[in-house]
């Protein structure tokens, strides 16, 4: 069984690489993919992701303009993935 730490990892790390919007849409996909060729293992992964992907895309769009504004050098979704490391 994969570990919390790691389906937070893994959505943190595909928002880092495909954005916040597109992150989503990769997980869907790969929901779908797994669904349909019968990859229910894969599928419940998947789910998994993407509800994390989700968590972190409306924590970072939940956060007030002023936090969000102390620091442009880090990405909001860095920093609220840091959170959920162990």
């Amino acid at each position: 069984m994969t570990s919390d730490a790691d389906i937070w990892r893994a959505a943190r790390d595909l928002i880092a690489d495909h954005g916040a919007r597109h992150a989503e849409v990769h997980a869907a996909a790969r929901v779908d993919e797994m669904f349909s060729s019968g990859n229910f293992v894969g599928h419940l992964l998947w789910r998994r992701i993407l509800k994390a992907v989700r968590g972190l895309n409306a924590q970072s769009s939940s956060r007030p303009a002023a936090s969000t504004g102390a620091s442009t050098s880090t990405s909001p979704g860095s920093r609220s993935g840091a959170r959920f490391r162990r």
